[in-house]
């Protein structure tokens, strides 16, 4: 199975984000400006696309899992707000998971979710489960990507 990295995901992102700039304030500790994707890694964090982890280190050759990946599409094409307000309908009826069990209303992911769900760019597994934590593989990823950017292709009843 192939498995996106981080850099894939990101330059794929990057490529319809990134214009010149000069690198702001964001600094990851492993993420020098020797390393090959310094540029792209730190337009996204720059645009708060990525954020890197609370010991100040990025990662950027860990691979990435079907939470991480969902985050970052979803909050380069949505606003904050819409964000905010992806659970009202969930919260409002007292329901305890989003759309499928495996996601809880209280996972940081949920709202995340709820959004791909919604737009038809994540539906999850055929047995109505969205696997987190599981590494992203190159055709999951690859429909995220296009669904998400509304890039028109022929695929019928594909889960993801």
């Amino acid at each position: 199975m192939r498995i996106l990295s981080r850099f894939f995901l990101f330059i794929f992102l990057g490529s319809s984000l990134l214009k010149p700039f000069e690198a702001g304030a964001v600094a990851f500790r492993d993420v020098n400006q020797n390393h090959k994707h310094h540029q792209a890694i730190i337009a996204l964090a720059d645009r708060n696309l990525v954020k890197g982890y609370s010991d100040g280190s990025f990662r950027p050759e860990q691979i990435i899992n079907r939470a991480e990946a969902l985050k970052i599409l979803v909050e380069a094409n949505f606003s904050i707000s819409d964000i905010a307000r992806a659970l009202d309908d969930h919260r409002a009826k007292n329901h305890s998971y989003v759309n499928m069990p495996d996601v809880k209303m209280t996972d940081w992911f949920s709202p995340h979710v709820e959004i791909a769900f919604r737009q038809g760019f994540a539906r999850g597994y055929p047995n109505n489960t969205f696997r987190a934590t599981n590494p992203i593989n190159f055709a999951e990823g690859l429909k995220m990507i296009l669904g998400a950017y509304d890039y028109d292709f022929e695929v019928n009843d594909v889960d993801f």
